[in-house]
């Protein structure tokens, strides 16, 4: 049988847990992806170094306004080679924020964007629903236990 007042409980510990998994996450890269959206720049890089035991990372240069700027990515988009096929001096598209050209990425902002929110989407309702599972399996009868032991403590002493 369904304890109505644990599943009101769990739901409200999803959306809760769900709202500030997609806010921590999505705070990772969508502000810098929007503000490349937002003040588009488009240059060719050359690529200087290549991890791939750091998440197949990237390091690249790439020069605006005559300032040239270093950073490193292991989100490639579409509109550059493959991982595997890229080579160290090779060129590739950098796209920048142009009010902070040092802000860039290797991917066109609105797939990076589209790409996030999915990302973060997907986390949020992954982890979320794990925490309120645990909430309504385990948790909330421990802690309805350990509440009832405080009031039964209570009402002792009066």
């Amino acid at each position: 049988m369904i304890n109505k007042r644990k599943l009101l409980v769990s739901i409200i510990v999803w959306a809760v847990s769900f709202m500030t998994i997609a806010t921590l996450i999505g705070g990772l890269n969508i502000p810098r992806f929007w503000a490349i959206n937002q003040h588009p720049g488009k240059e060719i890089g050359i690529v200087v170094g290549k991890y791939p035991h750091d998440h197949q990372s990237l390091k690249y240069t790439y020069v605006v306004n005559k300032v040239e700027y270093s950073s490193s990515t292991s989100i490639i988009g579409n509109e550059n080679p493959e991982y595997n096929s890229i080579e160290i001096g090779k060129t590739i598209i950098v796209y920048f924020d142009t009010m902070n050209p040092s802000n860039s990425i290797l991917r066109e902002p609105k797939r990076a964007i589209s790409s996030e929110i999915a990302t973060v989407l997907i986390a949020g309702l992954v982890g979320s629903i794990f925490i309120a599972f645990y909430a309504y399996f385990y948790a909330l009868s421990k802690i309805q236990k350990i509440l009832s032991k405080i009031l039964q403590y209570l009402s002792q002493e009066k």
